[in-house]
């Protein structure tokens, strides 16, 4: 069973802890709930393909990050989970946007039609390794960048599946 949220909600209300199935069982996640998502946060570290996978199996997708409000709740969360998600480059959390079928047009593998984006200044680039097509929040503060969907070495790597 489940983890509860920080105690509000991502729109900055009180909440009462929730309770709820591991959607993620024999995986290394904390589950969080928080208007009306579960989120599953993940330390395997593994490639975006495999992240996709894994809670494609498990019921959920990457994480759709539709405000601002949201993208702050899943970046405190971050942080309490791994604190060095804030000063480490090396630590960030795979996210279900990606622009690998039409370079420069990122959409989400959820299907959501959400506008929002908090990308890194001067992010996407689409620069070296061969290509970046995957994006990954709290790159250095909850900022946005995009990477290698193969990367998985280091601490980099991590991800946040939703479930609705």
């Amino acid at each position: 069973t489940a983890v509860a949220n920080d105690g509000t909600d991502s729109g900055g209300s009180a909440t009462d802890t929730v309770e709820t199935e591991n959607p993620l069982e024999g995986q290394d996640c904390t589950i969080v709930a928080d208007g009306g998502s579960v989120y599953g946060f993940c330390e395997d570290q593994v490639t975006w393909y495999t992240a996709e996978d894994i809670c494609d199996d498990a019921g959920g997708t990457l994480v759709t990050i539709n405000n601002a409000s949201e993208n702050a709740f899943l970046l405190s969360t971050a942080l309490a989970l791994r604190p060095d998600t804030a000063t480490d480059g090396n630590v960030a959390w795979w996210i279900g946007y990606t622009d690998e079928d039409s370079e420069g047009n990122f959409e989400w593998v959820s299907g959501s039609n959400s506008g929002y984006t908090n990308w890194n200044s001067g992010e996407p680039n689409d620069a070296g390794f061969g290509g970046e097509d995957c994006a990954v929040l709290s790159y250095f503060g909850g900022d946005w960048n995009d990477l290698p969907c193969w990367f998985s070495f280091s601490s980099y790597q991590t991800f946040i599946c939703e479930f609705d």
